[in-house]
């Protein structure tokens, strides 16, 4: 298994190309995830909703332009992404 992380950087989009191609070489899927604080997954009312939301799409936007630029790497390449709840460092 490859896992790539991103955090929407240049260098982030282009270790998701270098996990690509790797993915390839190996023979296995690529899986691409992205962090956000626990709270911005969990909450879906009350005060912070429209925060949490757009940070929330911000996260699925971001997984999008890296599966793109893993699809434009290695085209046909199985690429699953994560939206991840907590710290990037503990995952």
């Amino acid at each position: 298994m490859i896992i790539a992380g991103v955090d929407g950087s240049r260098a982030g989009l282009e270790a998701c190309a270098w996990a690509a191609r790797e993915a390839v070489l190996r023979g296995t899927p690529l899986t691409v995830m992205h962090a956000l604080p626990r709270w911005c997954v969990d909450t879906a009312d009350g005060r912070y909703a429209d925060v949490a939301g757009w940070m929330r799409r911000g996260g699925l936007d971001l997984l999008a332009v890296a599966e793109d630029r893993a699809h434009r790497e290695r085209p046909g390449l199985k690429v699953e992404t994560v939206l991840a709840a907590g710290d990037p460092r503990t995952r």
